[in-house]
């Protein structure tokens, strides 16, 4: 009986790491060479896309309108940040969406002066957005930013914003319920002061009457508790009227706009880099498809 014969396959050969990488930088080169080959063939084609690239490079420069970045830095004293940015990205849709005339009457502005914003952003100083501030407070710092395609509307801009926020009429109901509390809270300091100028006043007009000053100090009051309190309700009182006074606009300037001489638009070189790539791989994709059409046909 014959053994049955088993056919193994043929073991690997190993190969070095340097027998590897030689490999690798082999057809790296001969990848080179053939591009080479590749652009000489087809010099004429992609030299004549270069310019057209060049060319259109220069024309976009050209026609494309400047725009100026601006920034000013405000205060709320009402709502919260996320709120304001809320709002603010609201403002930003309407110029995104080229609703010129619904932003010009938003923020009392003219339809040409609205056309000539480009975008409106908000932050918080770190840089970050303004939406993403999950804090409650309600007076916080924060920046504007407005990219304008004229430097000379950026101070009406900004007073058209301040007055957009501190005329809010929901601001403004807010703001005057606010008022009501605190002016009440503020008349009866002043009548707990006036109470305490009464009780000095007879304390003083005791002191000056009464022989035995220590029983007078121990039966009436105790003058060094009534300087406290009364310390204590003026320093209450002024806190009330700086709130008062802070809590006029819900939205306080700190540091305005300063238009710059100089677009922040892109320059030309950028521009023209751009285009000649663009069309650089746009002549070999060219020349490529003509190639292998030409070796369909063969």
């Amino acid at each position: 009986m014959s053994e049955t014969r088993r056919s193994y396959p043929d073991p690997v050969s190993s190969i070095s790491f340097a027998e590897l990488l030689g490999v690798f930088f082999k057809g790296l080169l001969q990848a080179l060479r053939d591009l080479i080959l590749f652009l000489s063939r087809n010099k004429i084609l992609i030299i004549c896309f270069l310019a057209i690239g060049i060319l259109m490079g220069v024309v976009k420069y050209k026609t494309s309108p400047s725009y100026y970045k601006v920034a000013m830095m405000v205060r709320h004293t009402e709502l919260t940040s996320q709120t304001y940015g809320q709002m603010i990205r609201s403002l930003n849709d309407l110029v995104e969406s080229g609703s010129s005339q619904t932003l010009a009457h938003a923020l009392v502005l003219e339809n040409p002066m609205a056309e000539q914003i480009r975008s409106i952003s908000a932050r918080e100083l770190d840089g970050k957005d303004l939406l993403k501030d999950t804090s409650s407070l309600a007076d916080r710092t924060f920046i504007i930013e407005m990219t304008v395609r004229n430097a000379g509307i950026a101070d009406t801009v900004e007073n058209a914003l301040l007055k957009y926020f501190n005329d809010n009429p929901f601001i403004n109901k807010l703001k005057q319920d606010q008022i009501q509390v605190y002016s009440t809270r503020l008349q009866l300091m002043d009548g707990e002061m006036r109470r305490i100028d009464s009780l000095t006043e007879a304390y003083t007009r005791g002191l000056s009457a009464s022989k035995g000053a220590s029983n007078f100090y121990n039966n009436a009051f105790n003058s060094a508790d009534l300087l406290k309190e009364f310390s204590k309700f003026v320093g209450d009182r002024q806190d009330v009227e700086g709130w008062l006074l802070g809590k006029r606009e819900s939205l306080q300037l700190i540091d305005g706009v300063k238009p710059t001489v100089t677009p922040a638009s892109a320059s030309l070189v950028p521009t023209i880099i751009l285009y000649a790539v663009l069309f650089f791989f746009a002549g070999c994709l060219v020349g490529g498809m003509l190639e292998i059409s030409q070796n369909l046909k063969k």
